[in-house]
């Protein structure tokens, strides 16, 4: 379903918006958001005409994803920065690139799988660290978009009401 962003978190360290779609609509709590070049969120509070989502780059949240070529799997974290997520807890001997594609793994139920959540834009290493450092710029233009997509899938009920 089509929705439109009606609104944004005035705290920068709170990456929400709120959207013109509500349970009148169909809408519930935990459905994914995504806008044409990927994930952006999920809903987190419902009313009848409106609801509020959580941003993938919001420092709370994080989303299971896997390598596009290769299958590795990781969890992307928020940073409270809209163009950035950080892979973490990866080891030095993963298959990772710098170029690589990310896209939602489907662990987890929430997110369905194969949807774009980010390229890796870098990796480090520091000294004495036992875990890479990984960069990931976010294919959903997260701090730009007007026009998102509400995802349901056939465990969410009867979609001809919503329809």
């Amino acid at each position: 379903m089509v929705t439109e962003v009606i609104g944004v978190s005035a705290n920068p360290q709170r990456h929400t918006l709120s959207i013109d779609r509500g349970t009148d609509d169909g809408v519930f709590v935990g459905q994914p958001l995504l806008d044409a070049e990927g994930l952006m969120g999920q809903i987190i509070t419902v009313h009848k005409n409106h609801s509020s989502a959580l941003l993938i780059t919001d420092s709370s949240h994080a989303l299971p994803v896997q390598v596009l070529r290769n299958g590795v799997r990781s969890i992307a974290e928020g940073t409270s920065d809209y163009n950035l997520l950080n892979l973490k807890f990866v080891s030095p001997t993963a298959d990772i690139k710098e170029g690589d594609k990310l896209i939602s793994s489907g662990l987890g139920g929430l997110y369905p799988v194969g949807y774009p959540v980010g390229t890796v834009i870098s990796i480090e290493q520091e000294p004495g660290d036992s875990f890479l450092k990984i960069s990931v710029d976010p294919s959903a233009e997260i701090d730009r978009s007007r026009h998102l997509l509400l995802l349901y899938n056939s465990r969410d009920g009867d979609l001809d009401k919503t329809q």
